[in-house]
């Protein structure tokens, strides 16, 4: 085995990546501090850093064995089924129930399976380091999408951040996790479209088209904002539907702010359907089939959700009289 020889039980690989993840902290602090760090190197730091925590961390803690976090129990049993089926099919399909409408998500799966299924290694096997993997992107792509938001170091404390966050709090689901390290960047962009909005309707916005203008480069930000909660709506429901509603209450309260100018109402609700619009077109892709069977009653959707889902969890809570 390529595992390191830690004697089973100990605490030594607790220790060890807990040493390891405090020196390479410092080292990135030291260099986020130096003036003399250029913007390759605060690159490098910002993608490869927090990679490096997220993957060392949960290496070590894996070490010695071909399962993820919890094995095959509880909810990774589900998780393994689904990248397993899209290992051996490229086509939407539920883990368990033949020709169903899948309920879950699939994104995340999806690529896995697809992955695998190039590689030649089985579904199964592939989930942890899969899973590993998508840990360490995800620091990755915090730092990315921050940089577009805000200056480079800061951007680069925050991956790091959002790194040594996720594996403590997160790893049992990676990829929900990919999704939530960029919804606060997701609402800082919305705050930034609205007020983008607000500085050219004004016409006080670096290329403010004036009073009842558009404002400047707002729409690659709603089509940035629309595809993120689409692909979200792709990958975990309940994540897609917390940003949506935080993405329409920082446009709702911009707009109340401003409701004495229609002219902003207008382009702030203008921008909201857009970004509805985009975010609603990439769900369909998936969420398309489950609805059709939803709608026409077929056999087999009634099973999917209900079974392995609580009534809670499955159907919408309804007063009405059966």
């Amino acid at each position: 085995m390529n595992a390191p020889p830690f004697a089973q039980p100990s605490w030594l690989p607790e220790s060890f990546r807990t040493t390891l993840s405090a020196g390479f902290v410092v080292l990135a602090g030291w260099l986020l501090l130096r003036r003399a760090s250029g913007p390759c190197a605060l690159w490098l730091l910002g993608t490869a850093g927090p990679a490096f925590l997220a993957s060392s961390h949960l290496g070590l803690l894996l070490n010695g064995t071909p399962h993820y976090l919890f094995g095959l129990s509880g909810d990774q049993v589900n998780r393994v089924a689904y990248l397993t089926r899209f290992t051996d099919t490229a086509g939407l399909a539920d883990p368990f129930y033949a020709d169903a409408a899948p309920f879950y998500p699939p994104q995340w799966f999806w690529v896995g399976g697809r992955i695998a299924a190039l590689l030649g290694v089985d579904g199964w096997e592939f989930y942890k380091p899969y899973s590993i993997i998508t840990m360490a992107v995800a620091g990755a792509i915090a730092f990315v999408v921050w940089r577009w938001l805000i200056p480079t170091r800061l951007a680069v404390l925050f991956g790091l951040v959002t790194a040594m966050v996720g594996v403590h709090t997160n790893a049992y689901e990676p990829y929900s996790w990919i999704l939530i390290c960029v919804l606060p960047q997701i609402v800082v962009a919305t705050w930034l479209l609205c007020n983008r909005l607000v500085a050219g309707a004004a016409g006080t916005g670096p290329g403010g088209a004036g009073p009842g203008g558009d404002g400047p480069a707002t729409w690659p930000l709603v089509v940035t904002i629309g595809s993120y909660l689409g692909l979200a709506a792709l990958g975990y429901t309940l994540i897609a539907g917390i940003a949506a509603l935080l993405v329409a209450l920082v446009v709702a309260l911009h707009a109340w702010r401003h409701r004495a100018d229609r002219a902003v109402v207008r382009a702030l609700a203008g921008r909201l359907a857009a970004m509805a619009a985009i975010s609603a077109t990439i769900a369909l892709l998936f969420w398309h089939r489950y609805l059709s069977a939803l709608i026409t009653g077929a056999e087999t959707e009634p099973s999917v959700a209900s079974d392995f889902a609580p009534e809670s969890g499955a159907y919408l809570p309804c007063r009405c009289s059966r």
